[in-house]
């Protein structure tokens, strides 16, 4: 967190990997399991990682259920 963390601590990266360990702690709670989790900017294009822009903050576009 800006003016909060330290610079050196501070981790503007966001990756399909962390954030599926997120998700995966928030449905363990509730006994869930999620088998993918996809990360995307546009639509269908799937990304690995995104790097947060200056003042950018990243918020749940969707859950699709299959």
């Amino acid at each position: 967190m800006e003016g909060v963390d330290p610079p050196a601590t501070q981790d503007n990266t966001i990756t399909d990997l962390t954030l599926s360990q997120i998700v995966q702690d928030v449905l363990n709670r509730y006994g869930g399991s999620a088998s993918g989790i996809g990360l995307f900017i546009t639509a269908g294009i799937f990304i690995p990682s995104y790097i947060l822009g200056q003042g950018e903050l990243s918020k749940l576009g969707a859950v699709s259920y299959v």
